[in-house]
């Protein structure tokens, strides 16, 4: 197992609401990036608030940094890529399966085309200093059953899967969270050094859903086309009614040819 990143910190809890919630409040105590992991949390959320189920045996956990320059907003909303990149490198170092993984835009991760992990992005400004806590949600043990929007009447589908159950290997929170923080820290020089143009590369090359046909929920706006990847500032792009359309966030579900929607993410 390799040994624990130099200068990241780490605090393990039995129990919390949200790590996200314990990242920003804690936030000005940390001297260096943080990883904060519960064994269980009561109140797990994803984005816009929707509940994030979590069973004993997953994984939660939420890294704590802090983004210097000047565009601050615009380079946190980067990491999108990076850690889902850091996240989908840290599966593979563990279960291999390389051609099984795959990234969803905006947030998760697919195994075997089902959701096995979100990401959670959340940022506050502290005087003078922009703070990102960055929460990951694995499934390692358990699938939880996912609860559609009130919008597509609270039907259930099965949805979700866990690394046990799609690969046969048990692993502990502890030993994921090893392997994820150092995954995380090599893409995050690789932001630092080579810029959101080879992270963009790299996204693509493991991207669900290139070229095909898309239903992209922005706001209150439902947007129908056909997805070409990202623009190098990190927005979805997405061909509609023959006009490339950008959209920096949102949703995106895969349509069948008849329209519908494919419900295997």
């Amino acid at each position: 197992m390799a040994s624990w990143p130099t200068g990241v910190g780490r605090r393990r809890l039995d129990i919390v609401d949200s790590t996200n919630a314990e990242g920003q409040r804690i936030a000005d105590e940390l001297e260096e990036p943080t990883w904060i992991m519960a064994r269980m949390q009561t109140k797990g959320r994803g984005r816009r608030n929707r509940p994030w189920s979590m069973t004993l045996g997953n994984f939660a956990a939420s890294l704590v940094m802090t983004i210097p320059g000047k565009d601050q907003h615009g380079a946190a909303s980067l990491r999108t890529y990076s850690a889902a990149l850091a996240l989908r490198d840290a599966c593979i170092k563990m279960y291999g399966r390389e051609s099984q993984f795959q990234l969803k835009w905006p947030n998760d991760l697919l195994l075997n085309r089902g959701k096995l992990a979100g990401i959670l992005l959340e940022c506050s400004e502290r005087q003078t200093k922009l703070v990102l806590v960055i929460g990951f949600g694995v499934n390692l043990a358990s699938s939880p059953t996912i609860i559609q929007p009130k919008s597509d009447a609270d039907r259930k589908c099965p949805l979700a899967v866990n690394l046990i159950g799609e690969t046969g290997i048990l692993t502990s929170p502890e030993d994921f969270l090893t392997v994820l923080a150092n995954m995380f820290q090599i893409r995050e020089k690789q932001l630092q050094s080579e810029g959101f143009a080879s992270i963009r590369a790299d996204w693509l090359k493991y991207a669900s859903g290139i070229g095909e046909q898309v239903r992209m929920n922005h706001g209150t706006e439902t947007i129908r086309g056909r997805f070409e990847g990202l623009d190098d500032a990190g927005r979805a792009v997405l061909i509609s009614e023959g006009q490339r359309c950008y959209l920096p966030a949102g949703d995106m579900e895969l349509e069948a040819e008849d329209g519908h929607d494919v419900t295997d993410d």
